[in-house]
């Protein structure tokens, strides 16, 4: 029946998540070390990255409330546009956050498409991930991220020995 109403994708199995995996690194080609600076921030030693396109009317709407949460914690931008297009986008949105471009910054970490926000800790590791169209969805990621590390279900490992500080901090934070 959903053949003939042309709904055959219904039919499908989606059972593959997308994002990137939750304990897994961050695949970019920069070194997240890197956007903490050490200033004013106190993210805790998180990392919010924020996947954007100068073509995403969602995107437009919620680049002011990435440069709000870049004064608690770093927050760096990446696009598969061009990097001198999305320059010229954020520079009309009055945006001066760090920005990472490149036709696979999405396919590396199987995001489906802007605007998306993954939250990981100051090394790189994934926390917390999904769609970014509201301030409550962003919100929620970094409780998300709190919640995640203090759970049941977390990876055990040396992955998480570098990370056991973040945990307090995220608990002092929620």
């Amino acid at each position: 029946m959903a053949v003939l109403f042309g709904l055959s994708g219904l039919l499908e199995d989606r059972s593959e998540p997308y994002g990137p995996g939750l304990g897994a690194v961050l695949q970019i080609d920069a070194d997240v070390a890197d956007f903490d600076d050490g200033g004013d921030c106190d993210g805790g030693d998180r990392v919010r990255f924020a996947y954007i396109s100068p073509l995403c009317g969602h995107c437009r709407v919620m680049l002011p409330e990435s440069g709000a949460a870049a004064a608690t914690l770093p927050v760096m931008l990446l696009s598969a546009d061009e990097p001198e297009e999305v320059r010229e986008y954020l520079d009309g949105q009055e945006i001066s956050l760090p920005l990472v471009t490149g036709p696979d910054v999405f396919d590396a970490n199987s995001v489906p498409g802007p605007p998306y926000a993954v939250v990981t800790t100051g090394s790189g590791v994934v926390l917390s991930h999904g769609g970014s169209n509201r301030p409550e969805q962003l919100a929620s990621l970094l409780a998300d991220a709190g919640s995640w590390l203090r759970g049941p279900n977390r990876p055990i490992g040396p992955l998480w020995a570098d990370i056991a500080e973040l945990g307090t901090k995220i608990k002092e934070i929620a």
